[in-house]
């Protein structure tokens, strides 16, 4: 589950749990003639094949979902003065 999706008030084991449930659904309702399915997969697979293809490593994705916000204000002012070196 991405940072997107999640609730920050659970607690770990509340969402390795859902995670857990979620992929034995996943598991039992699984139909290879279904469309949905098929649109999950190529979606998933098309997120997997993106990130290999840009070198991301999904720490780094989660490390910059939690870092992002605190850095903002710093990016802000980084871009403020230092655009007008390059210019």
């Amino acid at each position: 589950m991405n940072h997107f999706h999640h609730d920050r008030s659970l607690g770990l084991e509340k969402r390795y749990l859902y995670s857990k449930n979620l992929a034995k659904y996943f598991n039992a309702n699984y139909n290879v003639e279904d469309a949905k399915w098929q649109d999950l997969k190529i979606e998933t697979e098309g997120y997997f094949r993106d990130e290999k293809k840009e070198n991301v490593n999904e720490n780094w994705v989660y490390a910059f979902s939690k870092s992002k916000s605190k850095n903002l204000a710093l990016r802000f002012l980084y871009l403020l003065f230092l655009f007008p070196v390059f210019w």
